[in-house]
């Protein structure tokens, strides 16, 4: 007896949690298509975005987010000497571009390297997910009950926006917005950049007539991205502040692992220098 009443308990529950999911799928969908219709976006166009079957919230998002404030990226290894010898290699190897950032905006390449290392492992990982998706499911998500809560609903309301405005600027195909892949956050490229982001601080550092912080084998715009990111915010008066923006949600955690990594970086690159400093002749 007690085993028929649990079964259908257990269904009903399922049940429940499945439409729930749903249900609020759907309503969030909707309510983001009226909202960005409103926007002077052209309906059509955002009833195709939206019905197209590659569209999807992420559910798993509220976990990630979890786990993401547990982590301790000195205790996981990322200042450890073989991720440093990673970085010096990248650094050597784009050291033209990484002078440049040094004569045009005074940041040191190995605070360069240190964030290109961390966000995308030196353009190895710029993640898999559709920005797209991405960026919906942190508005779904985003508990807008609170003041600060508005505050995000409303910063990742822009990204998306802004993400509709660069076809034919961003994406690797131009008329398609689910080409573009990157983090769980919605950010992309090299230096896992948000839209607004790339809009405001993005630079054509190798003067190809392109700003391209995609492409798995070309860093050179990606690289000046970074170096404009921090001068504009603040990077000569205050480096620790100034690298915590590019990654507010991780506290003092962020900024520590990235300073220590350069600090090492750079050491490490003096070092490899040294004994040919010692032949030259003045």
């Amino acid at each position: 007896m007690k085993a028929s009443k649990t079964i259908p308990r257990i269904v009903l529950t399922v049940f429940l949690l499945l439409n729930g999911a749903s249900g609020f799928q759907g309503k969030g969908v909707q309510q983001l298509k009226t909202k960005l219709i409103e926007s002077d976006f052209e309906k059509e166009r955002i009833e195709q975005i939206f019905s197209d079957p590659r569209f999807k919230i992420y559910h798993d998002l509220p976990s990630i987010w979890s786990r993401a404030k547990k982590i301790d990226y000195i205790e996981r290894g990322f200042c450890s000497e073989k991720s440093i010898e990673d970085g010096l290699k990248f650094f050597i190897s784009n050291s033209k571009s990484m002078s440049k950032a040094w004569k045009e905006y005074e940041v040191g390449g190995e605070y360069i390297t240190a964030l290109l290392k961390m966000e995308s492992d030196l353009g190895r990982n710029m993640g898999e997910r559709t920005v797209l998706n991405s960026l919906a499911s942190n508005w779904f998500y985003i508990d807008g009950s609170t003041e600060k809560g508005k505050n995000k609903e409303r910063i990742f309301y822009e990204e998306i926006v802004e993400l509709l405005k660069m076809e034919g600027v961003l994406y690797k195909d131009d008329s398609d917005i689910f080409s573009l892949e990157g983090s769980y956050g919605g950010a992309f490229g090299w230096p896992q950049s948000i839209p607004t982001s790339y809009k405001n601080l993005g630079v054509d550092f190798d003067m190809d007539g392109d700003i391209d912080i995609i492409d798995p084998n070309d860093p050179d715009d990606s690289i000046g991205f970074i170096a404009n990111y921090l001068v504009k915010h603040g990077f000569k008066e205050d480096k620790f502040n100034a690298i915590q923006d590019y990654n507010p949600n991780d506290g003092e955690k962020f900024p520590k692992a990235i300073i220590l990594y350069a600090d090492k970086l750079r050491e490490k690159f003096i070092k490899s220098i040294t004994p040919y400093l010692s032949r030259i002749t003045f």
